[in-house]
């Protein structure tokens, strides 16, 4: 068995420097095999993009990785949190099999381009209100994005502005006790308030409530719990790829003047650029897996019951697939990157954070040519998300 122990550092996992910033030591786990056990979290690390997405379509993992994360609690409190496991096993990222293909049968058509144009006029008009502006002082770039993700977010689910902003903090509660590498009990008391007010809104506002928005008569289709899950998933999943990607993305370019004067005289497309933002920005680093049942890969042996990190983050930086891996570079054109998935487990939500991205991109753009950034880009501490601290704009 290859282990991780004497290539990151001891007690790594609470070490807040690798994981705002993890490439640097899980590329030698890349560069020796990306095959590897880590004592410390009792799990194996899959770093290289090939086994990455192998390991995605082996049959032997399980996406329904809550159970495990849970077992990792005591007897008592698995039954003082049950509802909040429950709900979490319900979400479609959390899922297999014919549970998981049911919601993509359901979701998956109201996400293809030829649905997803209707909302670009909207988002066109969100994006001038918020990106469109005379440059005359400094700006901090997380406000103006969090803000259009906000409103466009709520504005495909249907939702008043003020509402999803309260549904989004419960969220980030949620996501912030399952981002961790173990569960710990504050968070998950924090975790299950937090549900009780999400299901209490959901039951009054959204469930089997009329509405001519596309996505909430779809969630009336559900079972209650399963509609909750779905819920809380659209939200999750809308907002924060969106964030971290836009954020990285901007930072790169005004980083990078020459590649943004490149884009503002439209030799690159939108899409070049929101493509590399998303590979290098990756909004969620690793996906959880479970081994069903034991099996051999590239010479181990993966027990049955063992928990897998598939590090998505650290594969779309695999220098074996990408030219110059580390680097925000929009000229150069990238191989398919692993940031929404593989597979059967491919995020059905891919193609409308594209057409939010892009559509701020190319609201900003010209702008963008009137300021500079004096600090280096840093992300929050997290295992799970990649969301960047504070970043100014700096007027030139």
């Amino acid at each position: 068995m290859n282990s991780s122990d004497k290539i990151l550092p001891n007690n790594w996992i609470e070490n807040s420097d690798i994981l705002s910033y993890p490439y640097k030591y899980f590329k030698k786990l890349q560069k020796s095999g990306g095959i590897h056990f880590d004592s410390e979290l009792s799990c194996w690390l899959i770093t290289s993009y090939d086994h990455i997405e192998k390991l995605y379509k082996n049959k032997n993992l399980s996406a329904s990785a809550m159970d495990k994360y849970f077992e990792y609690m005591s007897q008592d409190d698995n039954l003082k949190f049950k509802n909040l496991k429950d709900f979490l096993n319900s979400w479609m990222v959390f899922s297999d099999s014919d549970y998981h293909q049911n919601l993509k049968k359901i979701f998956g058509p109201i996400f293809l381009p030829n649905n997803i144009k209707n909302y670009k006029d909207s988002f066109d008009t969100i994006a001038k209100q918020i990106f469109s502006f005379e440059p005359t002082s400094n700006r901090i770039l997380n406000d103006m994005v969090s803000e259009y993700s906000f409103k466009t977010t709520a504005f495909y689910l249907g939702l008043p502005e003020g509402d999803f902003r309260k549904i989004k903090e419960w969220c980030n509660i949620l996501i912030e006790f399952i981002g961790t590498s173990l569960p710990e009990e504050s968070k998950a008391i924090r975790a299950s308030s937090a549900l009780d007010e999400l299901r209490e809104y959901h039951t009054k506002h959204i469930y089997k409530k009329k509405s001519d928005n596309t996505i909430l008569k779809s969630l009336n289709l559900l079972e209650q719990d399963t509609s909750l899950g779905m819920f809380a998933q659209l939200l999750t999943g809308g907002y924060d790829p969106v964030t971290s990607s836009l954020i990285y993305g901007i930072y790169e370019l005004v980083d990078n003047q020459d590649q943004l004067k490149l884009y503002a005289n439209n030799s690159i497309t939108e899409e070049q650029v929101t493509n590399e933002a998303i590979r290098l920005s990756t909004a969620f680093r690793a996906t959880p897996r479970i081994a069903t049942s034991s099996f051999t890969y590239e010479g181990r042996e993966f027990l049955k019951g063992q928990r897998v990190l598939l590090m998505i983050a650290i594969g779309n930086r695999d220098e074996s697939h990408f030219i110059k891996p580390d680097k925000f570079d929009i000229r150069i054109k990238r191989k398919k990157n692993l940031a929404f998935g593989v597979g059967a487990h491919y995020c059905i939500g891919l193609n409308l954070a594209k057409l939010q991205i892009s559509i701020a991109l190319n609201n900003f753009k010209s702008t963008l040519l009137s300021f500079k950034v004096n600090e280096p880009l840093k992300l929050l501490p997290s295992l799970g998300s990649t969301l960047p601290e504070k970043v100014t704009l700096v007027l030139k």
